[in-house]
C-alpha cells in the first residue's frame, strides 16, 4: 500500500503544456485528499511558490499565492472538484458560464487579490454590453461556489463574490401562442429531426424535461380517443 503523504508536504512536476506544478498537501479530511496546487513557468518558480505555500501554512495564513490566477483556479476546481463531483449538466452549465464571461473578464487577476470592487466592474461590464440579468447573477453564483471552496482552502481571506450586488432579474410577461401561431409553428417545424418532441411539447403544454423524461412504455395508444 502507497504511503500518504502528510501534512505539509509537497511534490512538483511538469504538465504536458510545458509549465511545472508544484503541490502542497494539506492532509486528509475523511476520505477527501486536499492539495494546493502552484504553477510556474520553470521548476524553480514551481517550488519557490510551494516554500511560500508552505511557510504560510505554518503561519496560519492563506494560502493563496500571489501568481495563481483566477483562471488557473476555476481551471482546476472545474477538472477536481467539480466534474468528478457534480451532475454532467451541472458541470457543463459551470465550465460554460466560467469560459464564456469569468474568465474573460477575470481570469487574469491574480486570485489572492481578487476583490469585490473586481467582481463588480464584471458585473457593470455584463450589464452594459446586454448580457441578460439571469446569466451574469448565474455566473456570480458559480464564482461564489468557486471561491467558497478557494475559502475553505485557505487561499483567499474570503468570498468577495457574496458582498457583490447582483442584478435584478427582468420580468416578462409569457405571450402564449393563438391558434394561428400554433398552425404556423407546426408548418415551420415540419421535417425537423426535433418535429415530434415539439408537437407533443406543444400539444400537452409539457415543460422541456417532462418530454424528454417521456418513454415509450409511458404511451397507451390503445386507449387515445
Amino acid at each position: 500500500m502507497a504511503k500518504r503523504r502528510g501534512h505539509g508536504e509537497g511534490s512538483v512536476y511538469k504538465r504536458k503544456d510545458g509549465r511545472w506544478v508544484a503541490v502542497l498537501e494539506l492532509g486528509w479530511q475523511g476520505a477527501v485528499r486536499r492539495r494546493q496546487a502552484y504553477y510556474g513557468r520553470t521548476k524553480r518558480e514551481a517550488l519557490d511558490q510551494l516554500a511560500e505555500g508552505r511557510a504560510k501554512l505554518l503561519s496560519g495564513l492563506p494560502l493563496g499565492s500571489s501568481r495563481q490566477t483566477v483562471a488557473d483556479f476555476l481551471d482546476a476546481w472545474l477538472r477536481d472538484i467539480v466534474k468528478p463531483n457534480a451532475r454532467p449538466s451541472t458541470y457543463v452549465a459551470y465550465e460554460a458560464k466560467v469560459r464564456l464571461y469569468l474568465e474573460p473578464a477575470l481570469g487574469r487577476l491574480h486570485l489572492a487579490r481578487l476583490s469585490q470592487q473586481h467582481v463588480q466592474a464584471y458585473v457593470a461590464a455584463a450589464q452594459g454590453a446586454g448580457v441578460p440579468p439571469g446569466v451574469i447573477r448565474y455566473s456570480l453564483t458559480v464564482l461564489s461556489v468557486a471561491l467558497a471552496h478557494a475559502e475553505r482552502q485557505n487561499l483567499i481571506a474570503r468570498n468577495v463574490a457574496r458582498l457583490v450586488i447582483a442584478p435584478r432579474p427582468r420580468s416578462r410577461e409569457i405571450e402564449p401562442l393563438d391558434v394561428e401561431g400554433a398552425r404556423r409553428f407546426l408548418g415551420a417545424i415540419r421535417g425537423h429531426r426535433y418535429e415530434a418532441i415539439l408537437r407533443v411539447a406543444l400539444s400537452l403544454g409539457i415543460r422541456r424535461g417532462e418530454v424528454l423524461g417521456l418513454r415509450w412504455q409511458d404511451t397507451d395508444l390503445t386507449s387515445a380517443p
